[in-house]
């Protein structure tokens, strides 16, 4: 996996349009915390240090709960080959996109002990240095059908306890595009004949893994 470069910020630029702008990155890139939508290193980055307080605090933390999130195909277990390091994603690219999401928008916080050994706590927090909470989330995602007809539909999903269980699908839709090399968007209604296997397989991948929450979640009646 390629490491992503961040959008480079004009030279010149005013105050009042830089905050505008990191505002706006900042909102951005928590909407994509809440909906697993992690197209960039920073998007990926960013998930880590909201589900894992330990990666705020933790430059090899970060690293290595990277890997094993988003790198299953090359870390196995515990050990990585050598020559796989010169794919991986490196320390010091993950530590500037944690940089960026903790020092420029505020977001995902460490703990004031190391955020006072790496030099970012300011002088007001020192007296009343507090933890960032956490962003929890929920996402939720619609579609409607029958627009041009008399009667509309609306189907949703809902995940209400964080974001593992969307990370997990959009990790395995994107597994499956790639195995199938299916370069487009998911659209029933554009579905073509030899496409309906890959559909299926979709299809496949929603329903075994809400089976599987349903399971996890069922009280035991011992």
């Amino acid at each position: 996996m390629s490491e992503e470069q961040d959008s480079q910020v004009p030279q010149k630029e005013g105050e009042e349009g830089q905050e505008q702008r990191i505002e706006r990155e900042r909102q951005d890139l928590l909407a994509r915390v809440a909906s697993s939508e992690l197209m960039t290193m920073g998007h990926r980055v960013a998930w880590l240090m909201n589900h894992h307080p330990d990666t705020r605090n933790s430059d090899i933390a970060l690293q290595i709960r990277y890997w094993t999130t988003f790198e299953k195909d090359i870390v196995k277990g515990d050990y990585v080959a050598l020559d796989d390091l010169y794919t991986l994603p490196r320390l010091n690219s993950l530590v500037r996109a944690r940089a960026r999401i903790q020092n420029e928008y505020r977001l995902f916080q460490a703990d004031p002990v190391i955020r006072e050994r790496r030099g970012t706590l300011e002088e007001g927090e020192r007296e009343r240095a507090v933890e960032t909470p956490d962003y929890p989330v929920y996402a939720v995602f619609l579609d409607e059908s029958g627009k041009t007809s008399n009667n509309l539909i609306v189907g949703s999903l809902w995940f209400l306890s964080g974001g593992e269980e969307s990370l997990a699908l959009f990790l395995a839709t994107n597994e499956l595009k790639s195995k199938r090399k299916f370069t487009g968007e998911f659209h029933f209604s554009e579905m073509k004949k030899d496409e309906v296997a890959i559909y299926k397989e979709l299809i496949d991948i929603f329903v075994s893994r809400s089976l599987s929450d349903i399971e996890m979640s069922e009280p035991c009646l011992c």
